[in-house]
């Protein structure tokens, strides 16, 4: 995403000019330089959304420096440019009008939360049925020691599909019942370690950073290491 994009647009057009001057400023140069006030900038996007369409334009470029802000940290795992998926959302949120008294501080985040949701509902779509939905039964598990010795008999690749995501599913039910405690870690545990999900993909799924990320794997893989290791939670026979 090139920012600057945003300020280029509303310059080149020809019926700033009036709007800009409606609220006091001789160009969207100096109005958009006024506006790094956050004060300043939050009484012009509401009185820009109010009036009109042009005004819609030249209030995004305003609130360019906000999303800016709030689009370095997310990722997207389905490589869509996040910053252009919050961007498009900013700008739907004022074409509808009706913006609280400090949008800078709120139509931002609010654009984030709005995308990071949208992401997170794609990437379970793709990743398949997630912890704290898996109603998989203890039977999964005899089924998947069947099926390894039905695809050693030489069962389609379809079967041998099936088996393996009855396996997956036996143990992101384990895992699930190991962290029964730690719902956002279990996810965390078996979209990257079950499911095989890159953990850029399952930060920007569940709104964390990398970094966050890995640090609750960790602590919820050591809770995993010292239940086992005490005996209270023996992992099922598809451990691998």
């Amino acid at each position: 995403m090139r920012w600057s994009r945003l300020r280029e647009a509303v310059t080149r057009r020809r019926d700033v000019a009036a709007v800009c001057r409606r609220h006091g400023y001789e160009s969207v140069e100096e109005l958009l330089r006024a506006s790094a006030a956050p004060d300043v900038a939050d009484l012009l996007v509401v009185d820009l959304v109010a009036s009109g369409p042009v005004g819609v334009e030249i209030a995004l470029a305003v609130l360019a420096p906000w999303l800016r802000r709030c689009a370095a940290a997310p990722k997207a795992w389905s490589g869509e440019d996040v910053a252009e998926l919050m961007v498009a959302a900013c700008w739907e949120r004022l074409r509808k009008g009706g913006l609280p008294p400090h949008p800078t501080r709120t139509v931002p985040w609010q654009s984030r939360t709005l995308v990071l949701r949208g992401l997170r509902r794609s990437f379970r779509r793709a990743a398949g049925p997630l912890p704290a939905e898996c109603s998989a039964q203890r039977v999964y598990i005899g089924a998947a020691q069947e099926g390894a010795a039905a695809c050693d008999a030489g069962s389609s690749s379809v079967e041998a599909e099936v088996e393996r995501r009855l396996s997956e599913e036996a143990l992101i039910e384990w895992v699930v019942s190991v962290l029964e405690d730690q719902p956002l870690n279990a996810r965390i545990v078996a979209e990257s370690r079950v499911m095989g999900a890159p953990m850029t993909a399952v930060a920007a799924a569940e709104g964390l950073t990398v970094a966050a990320a890995v640090k609750r794997r960790q602590r919820a893989e050591r809770d995993i290491r010292a239940s086992v290791e005490a005996g209270a939670s023996p992992p099922p026979p598809v451990w691998r």
